[in-house]
């Protein structure tokens, strides 16, 4: 899988995981918040990060009691994408 696919595939991970229903990151912008990502982030922590490097409005769907639980699938997946990249 090339490095597009992967990072493709981490867009939509994010997505998914912080309930992102509209943005257009550019392809650099979404390797710049994989970089950005730390091991034992926080779902607050990987928000702050996405707003820091998008700079632009995002918006999300909202859903009370959300299960929070799969955000280090998320960072366990931008460790993998960032692994790949570099080979």
């Amino acid at each position: 899988m090339n490095n597009s696919s992967n990072l493709n595939r981490f867009k939509k991970s994010l997505e998914t995981h912080l309930n992102i229903v509209k943005w257009s990151p550019t392809e650099q912008q979404v390797q710049n918040i994989l970089e950005a990502l730390q091991h034992n982030c926080t779902k607050e922590e990987v928000l702050q990060v996405v707003f820091d490097v998008y700079g632009e409005d995002i918006i999300f769907s909202a859903f009370e009691g959300i299960d929070n639980s799969d955000i280090n699938s998320l960072l366990l997946l931008a460790t993998k994408v960032r692994e790949n990249g570099n080979k």
